[in-house]
């Protein structure tokens, strides 16, 4: 997977169900690969381990003003939009909602999600 920066504010854009989201402050996806482990009969130690299917966390730190955009008690799908390729996480949904100011900084809500599905793709010039 590849590293997502934003340098300034107009470089991505990022969707939730569709609508562009407002105040983002911080992105942050890491994917994680979940393993099942296969046993021999009477054994106590893997012989091999299975990969499954991936799920990814997602940080997304947000001005507490702008909180609303993110719907915290249902499924939905979330878009990062950065030269012409689309990067889509579905079946997202909210596991930890945290809080804190530095400084003079901006009151800020960091939402931890996690997402099921993962789909890059180029968008076509129209």
């Amino acid at each position: 997977m590849n590293e997502l920066r934003i340098v300034r504010g107009r470089d991505i854009e990022v969707n939730i169900d569709g609508d562009i989201a407002f105040g983002i402050t911080e992105i942050n996806v890491r994917q994680k690969r979940r393993y099942h482990a296969v046993y021999e009969f009477m054994s106590s130690a893997p012989v091999e381990k299975v990969a499954q299917r991936a799920e990814y966390e997602i940080k997304l730190g947000i001005m507490t003003m702008f909180d609303f955009q993110i719907p915290t008690d249902r499924a939905f799908t979330l878009s990062m939009i950065e030269d012409r390729v689309e990067y889509r996480y579905e079946d997202c949904r909210v596991t930890e909602i945290s809080q804190g100011a530095q400084g003079n900084k901006v009151v800020s809500q960091t939402f931890t999600i996690e997402a099921h599905d993962y789909r890059e793709r180029v968008i076509e010039d129209e």
